[in-house]
């Protein structure tokens, strides 16, 4: 492989690994801040809390849907960090730039499993919420 085709093939690489990177923090931050606007929506809205009251099936749908996306979003997680590590090993065998240079771009553990407890945490009080607000009293 010549030195221009190393150079291409780390570049494409790179961009793969920091596309992995940001996307899954810029994605993160969405869907927390998506849910604490639903919390919001939830908590402040007096005709959502009267609707999803009697509306039973929208009120279960609305659990089984926040559950299967943090589902989705820890599998989704799980795929990315192995490609991340996937994308690494090639940038090791292509021995184009140290590892210092693109390191700081490879999913780790640890970050992964803080966004998925982030996300997690906010689907557990989105569903709290929801399971509870039957026994809630109704706002007047």
């Amino acid at each position: 492989m010549t030195d221009d085709e190393r150079k291409h093939a780390f570049d494409v690489l790179y961009a793969s690994l920091k596309n992995y990177h940001d996307g899954t923090i810029e994605g993160t931050f969405k869907v927390v801040g998506f849910g604490l606007l639903i919390l919001g929506w939830l908590v402040t809205s007096k005709e959502v809390r009267a609707f999803l009251r009697v509306a039973s099936t929208i009120h279960t749908m609305g659990i089984v849907a926040l559950v299967i996306s943090g589902i989705v979003y820890s599998v989704i997680s799980y795929r990315v960090f192995k490609l991340s590590h996937k994308v690494s090993a090639t940038l090791e065998a292509l021995d184009y730039h140290p590892r210092a240079v693109y390191g700081d771009r490879i999913m780790r553990a640890s970050r992964v499993a803080i966004f998925a407890g982030c996300v997690w945490l906010i689907i557990g009080v989105l569903v709290f919420f929801l399971v509870e607000l039957p026994r809630l009293p109704a706002a007047t």
